[in-house]
């Protein structure tokens, strides 16, 4: 479900009571009390003219002590009061989760989220969007997938903002000005319950068709070169993919100025985006699985290794080792050390057979097989092969396990690609 949070505002509202109660007729079911300003006999003012039977949808800021005195929801801790309990902060909240009164705090930055060992109901987060009570303050359009909490997004949040809100991975919305800065409390309420329920609506039809879709397609990330021919990289990646009824995502590593015959250039891509791309695909994406062709260098090579196992520590990694191109092009030279440490962190190799002959560095066959495999799995590609085994490809496994899988064509010839 999601959850919608209404917080009164801080300035006096005309007939305050009276609106609340209305909202509380038209649905409200949660409503922070946050009146920094007021005493705490004004809280008891206020409180009094709210009608009891929706004592039960209130939560407090501030004068936690009215809580059980009223039979309220429950209670919330500003960040502050947060910081200033330090050790005692988790006796305080228990003490009020084991009356039966829900807890929840507020917090700034995701990381403060993850690294609170309070077990709140559920968090407001802000700002999510631009504030539009508070002028100048910029949303920061946090993204919350990864977070176990349950969170509340706050900041910005009105009619035309609560989809983008639950997108982002809250599985509630916190509103304040998009109902107090209107000129009909009401309907702006109205408008905002319903684009909630329009949410739950969608997330109800999704649920229902992935449970009667009888296969998900997976994702698969591609870091390879962008060949404008389609013979190789990217593009070529993407078809494969497709065919094979996966849902193919890619980050270009460098732009080649080439076509099926020669390639004369490469413009590399900096390390810096290829990891905002990552970092920008992984938050609307469950990638498992990512095959990386042409890299600039093995130091990058390994930065972007790192980095896809720092996001997911149990992904595999599947690494077609671009040492040149069919047209002699050398992209880099290959680096023993280099390339044993990030055998190390891959699942799978995939050379050709010239690639492997400079990987092996004058080693025999067996030796180079047996050298791979003791960090990863290997797949020898035979389009290089010679004599009987042009076309044949060998797979190797890091348990010493091998199988060869022969070509369905009697002729074998190489091509781009």
């Amino acid at each position: 479900m999601m959850k919608l949070v209404v917080l009164t505002s801080e300035k006096e509202v005309k007939e305050e009571a009276k609106v609340l109660n209305t909202l509380f007729a038209h649905g409200l079911t949660t409503l922070h009390l946050r009146k920094p300003l007021l005493d705490i006999e004004d809280y008891q003012a206020l409180l009094d003219e709210i009608q009891p039977e929706y004592y039960k949808h209130i939560v407090l800021h501030y004068h936690h002590v009215l809580c059980a005195q009223y039979g309220l929801k429950g209670v919330h801790l500003q960040e502050q009061l947060r910081m200033d309990l330090g050790g005692k902060l988790l006796s305080y909240v228990n003490g009020y989760q084991s009356n039966g009164f829900s807890t929840s705090s507020s917090f700034h930055k995701p990381e403060e989220i993850e690294e609170c060992e309070v077990n709140f109901d559920y968090v407001l987060l802000s700002p999510v969007f631009d504030s539009i009570s508070k002028k100048g303050y910029e949303g920061q359009g946090f993204n919350v997938k990864h977070l176990k909490p349950i969170v509340v997004g706050m900041g910005g949040v009105k009619e035309n903002t609560v989809q983008k809100t639950f997108n982002l991975g809250y599985r509630g919305a916190g509103v304040l000005g998009g109902i107090w800065n209107s000129k009909d409390y009401l309907q702006s309420f109205l408008a905002i319950q319903s684009s909630c329920n329009d949410v739950v609506k969608l997330r109800s039809s999704l649920k229902s068709v992935q449970k009667h879709t009888p296969l998900k397609r997976p994702f698969v990330l591609s870091i390879a070169g962008l060949d404008p021919s389609s013979g190789a990289g990217l593009t070529a990646d993407i078809k494969t993919m497709e065919r094979l009824k996966c849902y193919g995502l890619s980050i270009c590593s460098g732009n080649t100025v080439q076509n099926d015959k020669e390639l004369s250039a490469v413009h590399w891509t900096p390390l810096n985006v290829m990891k905002a791309q990552i970092d920008s695909l992984f938050e609307r994406f469950e990638i498992s699985f990512v095959k990386v062709g042409i890299i600039e260098n093995w130091l990058t090579l390994n930065n972007i290794v790192d980095y896809l196992l720092l996001k997911n520590s149990e992904i595999k990694i599947i690494l077609d080792p671009v040492l040149s191109a069919s047209s002699s092009f050398k992209f880099h030279a290959t680096d023993g050390d280099e390339f044993a440490e990030v055998l190390k962190k891959i699942y799978l190799l995939t050379p050709n057979y010239l690639e492997f002959e400079k990987l092996i560095e004058g080693n025999s066959e067996q030796e180079g097989i047996a050298n791979i495999t003791s960090y990863c799995n290997l797949l020898l590609k035979g389009g290089h092969q010679k004599n009987n085994k042009k076309g044949r490809d060998e797979l190797y496994l890091t348990n010493g396990k091998s199988f060869v899988f022969n070509p369905k064509r009697e002729v074998v010839f190489e091509k781009h690609g």
